[in-house]
């Protein structure tokens, strides 16, 4: 039994092509992935739209964890980081110390509304996220930057 919306993925997927995106089409648990070029230091992520019923999810991880020792000080900047973003936000799996950059979009439960303007902005907004904090982020992982420091310098720009 399919339990996502294939409209939404559809729609996904023709937003995708009309904007010349390669990426696997939409698998069994509605599911459509891809690799993304990043203008920082991590240079790339995995994207993964997650299509729901009423909904979708952009889940742009990045392909660097989190050391156990590092963590604490990440928690704190991706806190930092999140602290007033109007649209989605950074997560870390304490288990493994992955992180990634999470937004989503409604689409509706009766009359599913949605359009490749609805798509590019829910993708754009967790790719230029990472873009924004992932340096610094980097150098938090790193040990180099304290998590307060670091986040000055993503919100400097």
């Amino acid at each position: 039994m399919q339990d996502y919306s294939l409209k939404i993925a559809e729609t996904i997927e023709d937003f995708l092509r009309a904007d010349d995106w390669k990426f696997d089409e939409v698998d069994e648990n509605g599911v459509i992935r891809f690799g993304v070029s990043l203008k920082c230091k991590f240079r790339r992520c995995n994207v993964a739209i997650q299509v729901r019923s009423t909904c979708f999810m952009v889940l742009a991880t990045l392909p660097l964890t989190a050391d156990e020792e590092s963590r604490p000080n990440v928690l704190e900047f991706l806190n930092r980081a999140n602290y007033g973003l109007i649209r989605g936000g950074f997560e870390m799996d304490m288990s493994d110390g992955e992180v990634r950059y999470r937004t989503s979009q409604y689409c509706g439960d009766e009359e599913v509304l949605i359009s490749h303007e609805m798509v590019k902005d829910t993708l754009y907004v967790s790719l230029s996220m990472l873009e924004r904090y992932g340096t610094p982020l980097l150098e938090v992982m790193m040990g180099n930057l304290d998590p307060a420091e670091a986040i000055e310098q993503a919100e400097q720009k």
